[in-house]
């Protein structure tokens, strides 16, 4: 049964065992952030591979106005923050991206429900004007969306709080418990027969090869 995977047994058994317990646990977790890697990486794949199954609407970033004049004053950070905390009310301020040079400015923020700590609505505003051009709100995403958004969340440990980054974290280090339990996995046996008596050995042959 599945909880036999997760029994630990002393003496010889203990390498065994961990081994077991422990790949069975990180491999889940390890799934998660390869399929997440693969995701991210391959944007357009997932975007194809979801089409096949439902609609997956295509996103556009707004286009930036025509850049003022020379010497034209440019609308401050406070001005900006403004602009989209009343464009998504109730929303968290948690990141600001400002562009290099002229753009627009794209404000992150978290409202309840959002799958990711980092928040998942965005509020672009214009870099000179500071009035707001769009809205992205996750609560009017379809699923095909929210679906590639969680992927971020998922990979870089923005959702489940401090307990499943620290699993996230421990899935990692287990790693390395593989490789030394493994190890042992191999060697215990060797040593044990190494430090059997010579006849044993012999005869332990010789009823083999009958």
């Amino acid at each position: 049964s599945l909880r036999k995977l997760f029994d630990i047994r002393g003496g010889a058994f203990l390498p065994r065992d961990l081994h077991i317990s422990s790949g069975v646990f990180a491999s889940a977790l390890l799934l998660v952030a390869t399929f997440t890697a693969l995701c991210l990486c391959f944007p357009q794949t997932t975007r194809a591979a979801l089409a096949m199954v439902t609609d997956v609407p295509t996103e556009t970033r707004p286009q930036a106005r025509p850049k003022p004049a020379a010497g034209t004053p440019v609308a401050g950070l406070g001005t900006i923050m403004k602009a989209a905390e009343i464009a998504i009310p109730g929303g968290v301020i948690r990141e600001i991206r400002l562009p290099e040079g002229y753009g627009n400015v794209q404000v992150r923020m978290w409202l309840d429900g959002d799958f990711r700590s980092l928040g998942n609505n965005v509020a672009t505003v214009d870099r000179a004007s500071g009035d707001v051009v769009a809205t992205d709100l996750y609560a009017t995403k379809p699923a095909s969306l929210r679906f590639i958004q969680a992927m971020a969340g998922l990979h870089y440990g923005e959702w489940g709080g401090l307990l499943y980054r620290t699993l996230y974290g421990v899935a990692g280090v287990v790693a390395a418990l593989l490789f030394a339990t493994g190890v042992l996995i191999w060697w215990l046996p060797k040593r044990r027969a190494a430090k059997r008596p010579v006849s044993v050995r012999v005869e332990a042959g010789v009823s083999q090869a009958a």
